[in-house]
């Protein structure tokens, strides 16, 4: 017998891998001293699995959960690094501020199409 899905498993399952996503962001840049917009990849990637799998379903509201749980994730992630690790140094200029916005929008879409199995209809 097939489990129904369920928004609100899928809003913890989101939940849950954002902030396992943010602390793993935080150690690894922390570590290494050196920060990579392709993290928010990873963290889209995590979370999309997440909501997907916790959730059991493929409807693009659980895609919006999932989009909206990434982004909250790196943002998250970065005012982190910014505000208590590093003391200001991450958004220092614009410049800065525009690639991260970017790299939000391709965790978002990265989440939001593991959820809905939307990479063969591109």
């Amino acid at each position: 017998m097939e489990k129904e899905s369920s928004i609100s498993r899928g809003i913890i399952g989101g939940v849950i891998s954002g902030i396992l996503c943010i602390v793993l962001w935080c150690l690894i840049t922390y570590w290494t001293e050196f920060e990579n917009g392709l993290y928010a990849l990873g963290v889209g990637a995590i979370v999309g699995f997440a909501v997907r799998w916790m959730g059991r379903g493929e409807d693009k509201v659980f895609g919006i959960v999932a989009a909206i749980c990434a982004v909250l994730s790196c943002l998250a992630s970065e005012l982190i690094l910014d505000k208590i690790i590093f003391e200001g140094g991450i958004f220092a200029d614009t410049k800065d501020w525009m690639m991260s916005i970017l790299f939000y929008v391709f965790a978002a879409v990265e989440a939001y199409k593991i959820v809905t199995n939307d990479r063969d209809k591109e």
